[in-house]
């Protein structure tokens, strides 16, 4: 009676999540990145991989998904959907994965923390690769634990094509397979880990096409300032797992609250640990085996990272160890040795606790600036005849793809270029003049749109003062608009400029 109930209540929290993802996918609009991806899925499959290479940065799998997906629609919302049937799938896996590493069919809070941790929830909706890079890796995940407990061929083939998948879709998925390779090592021996190394020799024979692309694409990532120290690397490093674990990034606290959470999780792992070393029997054996088994290759992976990220000095981004957090929420399965009473409660609170950051994060339904919104009211306050400037190309794309105007617009200093150079500076007044010259010397006026008050734009050195000064100089400014839309905290300036 009591499974029972628990499933139905189980279930009763799929809907609600399913409407909840389909609620925000009809609510948030799409940021710049997106608006890559819309871009190279919109070719045909040969121009998608030369996107791919050159401009995205990535390997092709991912694209050539998204442009195969997008054949059948090419609408947004359709677009968001990949990513949402992409999680669902990591979940029904991951759940086959947490009765394979501890044999209970009947306890499905690991998989509500998952669905409800806000990373996984950003993922979804997101129409970039990170939700398919989580199927993946939990798959990766899945099969190389059944591989590891029975010795399974079909096992290892089915790794071995997720393998060359993963590779061919972030290169970052290599560092997990040999994460997971050094784990067999220790806890197997060397003929297993030679085995396997062997098996794997066909998937880095057809990866080796890559290194045609790595070092210009490694260039399109790599610090362009001052040396990174390897200090800070490690600390960005290992101020993910508990982002991924918590979601401290996010989390609507002072210091203090946050050491608390922490203090409060740890902890409870840490016991949870102490129970299943303490309490090893020929029932949970296995479990504890098994635990250690991913507990080392998340070690072992994290300390890649750190090596890669140093000797080629990316820049990082939390997103970057996509493939970690699968490995990261199996560590909740260890709070299923604490007595049930105290899981139960911990776990209940992890799922509020993410409800409310949740709710926090998305009760205003916005992504970077409210594009949708934008384009909505452009389109009520423009004349006849008049430009739309934008100080960056950056701005323009995801613009785009909600105007609906006639309108033309004019990206400084010229349109986006999908290549690695496609952050372009107006790097003088000739060159603002000849980009400006020809779009709004015919017109009475022109609106012009820019985002000065963003941190990370202030950063590139897109020469904005000078731009400002010719701007002034040259023509009247009738208007000047600070436009939030949805938005409590982000917004875009909104000028328009008449003929002197």
């Amino acid at each position: 009676m009591k499974t029972k109930t628990s499933n139905i209540l189980f279930y009763a929290f799929l809907l609600l999540y399913a409407a909840f993802l389909v609620y925000l996918c009809f609510a948030l609009n799409i940021w710049e990145d997106e608006s890559y991806t819309l871009n190279t899925t919109s070719h045909g499959f040969s121009e998608v991989v030369r996107l791919s290479y050159t401009f995205e940065g990535q390997p092709p799998v991912y694209f050539l998904l998204m442009a195969a997906w997008r054949t059948i629609s090419a609408d947004i919302i359709f677009a968001k959907f990949f990513s949402i049937i992409c999680i669902a799938f990591a979940a029904r896996i991951l759940h086959k994965l947490t009765i394979e590493i501890s044999g209970n069919k009947n306890n499905h809070w690991v998989l509500v923390i998952f669905l409800l941790n806000p990373f996984t929830v950003w993922a979804a909706l997101e129409i970039r690769l990170y939700a398919f890079m989580i199927l993946l890796s939990v798959a990766a995940i899945y099969y190389f634990i059944c591989y590891y407990k029975y010795n399974s061929k079909p096992a290892l083939f089915t790794f071995l094509i997720l393998a060359l998948t993963g590779a061919y879709t972030q290169y970052f998925f290599t560092l997990l397979v040999a994460a997971l390779a050094c784990s067999l090592l220790l806890y197997k021996g060397w003929k297993s880990f030679f085995k396997l190394c062997l098996y794997l020799l066909p998937v880095v024979l057809l990866f080796l096409p890559n290194f045609l692309y790595i070092q210009t694409q490694v260039h399109m990532h790599q610090q362009t300032t001052a040396p990174i120290p390897f200090k800070e690397i490690v600390n960005d490093m290992f101020r993910s797992p508990q982002n991924f674990l918590l979601a401290l990034q996010i989390a609507p606290f002072n210091r203090w609250g946050r050491w608390l959470i922490k203090t409060v999780v740890v902890i409870s792992l840490l016991i949870a640990y102490y129970n299943l070393y303490r309490n090893q029997n020929s029932e949970n054996t296995g479990f504890f085996k098994i635990m250690n088994t991913l507990l080392f290759a998340t070690g072992i992976l994290f300390i890649l990272y750190c090596v890669v990220f140093t000797i080629e000095q990316l820049t990082f981004a939390g997103r970057y160890l996509t493939i970690v957090f699968p490995l990261i929420v199996v560590w909740f399965l260890l709070l299923n040795t604490l007595k049930p009473v105290f899981k139960n409660l911990i776990f209940a609170g992890c799922a509020l606790y993410f409800v409310f950051l949740l709710y926090t994060y998305y009760k205003i339904p916005v992504k970077d600036y409210d594009y949708k919104k934008l384009a909505g009211y452009i389109q009520d306050i423009e004349q006849p005849n008049e430009p739309i400037v934008f100080y960056s190309s950056q701005l323009a794309l995801p613009f785009s793809s909600y105007y609906k105007g006639g309108h033309p617009m004019v990206p400084l200093p010229n349109k986006l270029t999908f290549d690695s150079n496609y952050i372009s500076n107006v790097k003088d007044t000739v060159v603002l003049k000849n980009s400006l010259q020809a779009k709004v010397q015919n017109t009475a006026s022109f609106i012009f749109i820019s985002n000065d008050f963003d941190s990370i734009q202030l950063n590139r050195n897109m020469n904005r003062p000078m731009i400002d000064s010719f701007l002034n100089s040259h023509f009247n400014m009738v208007s000047d608009t600070l436009y939030y839309g949805r938005s409590k905290t982000r917004y875009l300036r909104i000028r328009r400029f008449t003929q002197k």
